[in-house]
């Protein structure tokens, strides 16, 4: 499926699952506006920059994406959340002066971001929906070995790092005293200036659900 059309069949979800949550009650039962919490998010990332073709092996252009956050809400309808993040693009093997290095390529994000929560004020309404925008660094590290017909041998392990903003929106669903639920969409771009392998465009998309634990 194309990238876009995967964009705008989890914001549909999102909207369908904020839509069915909206019953009669307090705007903010659990006392979530006021609380700080943090938990962990799983899902994919979809690539949107530039293909991994070149002297590479069983890469791909999405990937399994997890991430941890921790999230504190500075008033009712704003939050400020620290996220650390992480996905690979696959195997690689790189070709050089005679020499065969394989490895893995991996992507770390390390963002502070603001939430904005436009229906803060709004009652009977469970699910908190959320915009969300940031930045911070992205640090993607590729550690390989030289590969000899006897096995691998001496490693070599090269990390560059790019300045990135991240945009995107989510919802958070508190569901007990010290529970709730989220779902998240970013997109988040990052450019190594051509470096590992010639690639210099890594943006993507972010799809992830999770769960967080809110402290008292």
């Amino acid at each position: 499926m194309p990238n876009k059309q995967i964009l705008i069949s989890a914001v549909c979800i999102l909207c369908l699952i904020s839509g069915s949550a909206i019953q009669a009650g307090e705007a903010d039962p659990f006392g979530f506006f006021s609380k700080k919490y943090i938990g962990g998010r799983l899902g994919v990332w979809v690539n949107t920059g530039d293909d991994l073709t070149v002297n590479n092996e069983n890469t791909s252009n999405s990937s399994f994406y997890g991430e941890f956050f921790f999230s504190s809400n500075l008033r009712p309808a704003l939050a400020a959340e620290f996220i650390i993040g992480l996905y690979g693009r696959g195997d690689i093997e790189i070709q050089d002066a005679g020499n065969t290095y394989q490895g893995q390529l991996n992507i770390y994000p390390i963002l502070a971001t603001a939430k904005l929560y436009p229906l803060a004020g709004f009652s009977g309404m469970s699910l908190k929906p959320y915009l969300q925008a940031g930045g911070g660094l992205v640090i993607g590290n590729r550690p390989v070995f030289r590969y000899i017909y006897s096995g691998y041998y001496d490693a070599e392990q090269e990390t560059e790092v790019a300045f990135a903003y991240t945009l995107g929106g989510g919802i958070d669903f508190p569901v007990a005293d010290q529970i709730a639920l989220t779902a998240n969409v970013r997109y988040t771009p990052a450019d190594f200036g051509g470096e590992f392998d010639g690639v210099k465009d890594f943006s993507g998309y972010q799809i992830t659900f999770g769960a967080g634990y809110i402290f008292k």
